[in-house]
């Protein structure tokens, strides 16, 4: 809603002023209806005057009437009949004007207004004074008295020339007081004059505060706005609180400013993502030629579009060598069709993978290199490129081996040593709890190590160890496991045992083979072994209980006179605890 407002305070609203035509539609009625009160003024004040100039002169000719008739009634003979016709003519003017000053109306052809209350002391004189002068008159032209003292005083010029004087004193104050009233009246419209032109004055100043308030002022405080986007300052916002055109406008650039604002914004964030982007694509562009890391892309398919400079150093291949061609030319062929076919249908799952993978470089050198492959995509979901980042790792992975097999390994004999044993011996009890086919467990100790050990020495010792190792790997299957303990026990594990008698033939083929005579340094050791076999999961159902199982045979074979194999049975158990009792007693 619009207001009137100084100071920024709003002092009367006018809901009507919404538009700018309102507002001239306004100032138009007002200048309209100033000019109306003008003339309306005007208009009044000259009828007055005419009234007041008709009245005057009324009463004018009424005083020259008077003395008209005095004049022509003195000087005249009564018995003329042209005489007494123009006297009763002039009465009758007399009268008509009387009349038209005391109730109005046309005379002369003049619109006559009544005489006011301030002159009507002065009509009623002259009204009074007309009927003397009148029955005065009236006796002085009569032919014929009633009687001789009467029509002598009748008759008596002096008093009409006394009755004349009355109406032309009476007809003169009527005149004066017509006069004096015409001069206040001139007086009065002399003030309305001054009044009129205050009014003017006053609503021309309402009217150029009006047009300043409501027109000049948004006028200038929008072409201010305009200057200050012009300028380039977009922050700048229009204050006014109109709903006209000027309001609309002032919404109108507040709105285009706050745009542009933000398309201002939107571009300085842009640029500056821009630079931030080329600053990156900078930097990716370093370490992309830079990286020790072998980058290749290649399309959905698998055809090589980009390397960088480490993918050569690794490979050998050049550009020119595999720009258009499938990554298949670097494939080693230690890995089967089941191992790509896994690795495409992850990239086809998941869009990406990562593993080690054996490939050949140009030279023909194997190496390993670990390879992850990611996938880059379009907007409609379809790939776009994959991208494969890959080290070599093989001397990484030599040492790994290494450190791993000297974890799990004997340096000794090369054998699977206790740590990798009760692994395998775990793996052993799941798999069978799997298939359903049992497993023994064979605990072997070489009979007289010691002695050997005590006489050729440790060194060769170890020899007999590394030769008994090579002889007890060889009675074995290739599914079957040979580790050292330490000293000079030794662990098999015979797996997947349909029959249970087919130990038999094992253990007696061990003891044959390790009592065969031994070359250490050119003499000859003799030894032989003691053994004990457990089956699981009848002699135990975990790796512990199975283990000490076995243990308890193999010293029962060596209680028996050794170089002999025992399989475990509950007897062994009742037999220690026998011991045990004569041991405490």
């Amino acid at each position: 809603m619009t207001s009137f407002s100084l100071a920024g305070r709003r002092l009367f609203p006018i809901p009507w002023l919404r538009s700018l035509k309102h507002k001239v539609l306004i100032a138009f009625v007002m200048v309209a209806v100033l000019a109306v009160i003008n003339v309306l003024l005007v208009r009044s004040l000259l009828n007055e005057s005419d009234g007041i100039a008709a009245t005057v002169n009324v009463a004018g000719k009424m005083r020259m009437l008077s003395q008209k008739i005095a004049l022509e009634a003195l000087t005249g003979s009564p018995e003329t009949e042209f005489q007494a016709s123009s006297l009763a003519q002039q009465e009758q003017l007399f009268e008509q004007a009387y009349q038209a000053l005391r109730s109005g109306g046309i005379l002369y052809g003049q619109a006559i207004p009544p005489v006011g209350s301030a002159q009507s002391d002065q009509l009623a004189a002259v009204s009074r004074d007309w009927r003397i002068y009148r029955r005065v008159l009236a006796g002085f032209m009569q032919s014929e008295a009633v009687d001789a003292g009467s029509l002598l005083l009748l008759q008596d010029p002096v008093n009409v020339r006394i009755a004349a004087d009355r109406l032309l004193g009476s007809a003169e104050a009527l005149l004066d007081a017509l006069v004096l009233h015409a001069r206040k009246v001139q007086q009065g419209a002399l003030y309305s004059a001054y009044g009129l032109f205050v009014l003017d004055l006053f609503l021309l100043l309402l009217a150029y505060w009006l047009v300043s308030r409501q027109v000049l002022r948004p006028m200038h405080s929008l072409a201010q706005q305009c200057r200050e986007l012009a300028a380039g300052n977009y922050a700048v916002r229009s204050q006014l609180d109109k709903q006209d055109e000027l309001g609309r406008l002032g919404e109108a650039l507040n709105a285009s400013a706050a745009h542009i604002e933000r398309l201002f914004a939107e571009v300085s964030r842009e640029r500056a993502s821009l630079r931030l982007a080329e600053a990156s694509t900078r930097r990716a562009a370093l370490v992309y030629a830079h990286t020790s890391e072998a980058m290749v892309v290649t399309d959905a398919n698998g055809w090589v579009q980009d390397i960088n400079p480490a993918f050569t150093a690794i490979t050998g291949y050049t550009v020119a060598d595999i720009i258009g061609k499938r990554m298949s030319v670097l494939s080693s062929g230690r890995h089967g069709r089941d191992f790509y076919q896994t690795m495409w249908q992850c990239l086809a799952e998941t869009g990406r993978w990562s593993g080690d993978v054996w490939n050949r470089r140009k030279s023909g050198e194997e190496y390993v290199e670990r390879l992850t492959i990611n996938t880059s995509y379009n907007e409609d979901g379809s790939v776009n490129c994959r991208i494969g980042l890959f080290s070599d790792v093989t001397e990484k992975r030599r040492r790994e081996a290494s450190i791993w097999r000297q974890a799990h390994y004997d340096h000794l004999t090369q054998l699977p040593n206790r740590q990798m044993f009760q692994a395998n011996l775990l793996g052993s009890i799941e798999a069978s709890r799997a298939s359903g086919l049992p497993f023994a467990l064979v605990f072997l100790d070489l009979d007289l190590f010691k002695e050997v050990n005590d006489t050729f020495g440790h060194d060769q010792g170890d020899e007999l160890l590394r030769q008994a190792a090579r002889r007890l790997m060889g009675c074995v299957r290739n599914s079957d496991m040979v580790a050292r303990l330490g000293g000079d026990e030794f662990t098999l594990i015979i797996r997947d045992l349909p029959h249970g008698d087919d130990v038999h033939v094992i253990c007696r083929k061990i003891l044959d083979v390790v009592a065969q005579p031994y070359d250490l340094g050119g003499r000859e050791a003799r030894i032989s072994a003691s053994m004990g076999v457990a089956f699981y999961p009848n002699d135990g159902t975990d790796a512990a209980d199975l283990l000490k199982q076995a243990d308890r045979a193999m010293y029962a074979s060596k209680e028996k006179g050794r170089n002999q194999y025992s399989l475990f049975s509950r007897d062994m158990l009742a037999s220690e605890d026998d011991q045990s009792l004569l041991q405490a007693g």
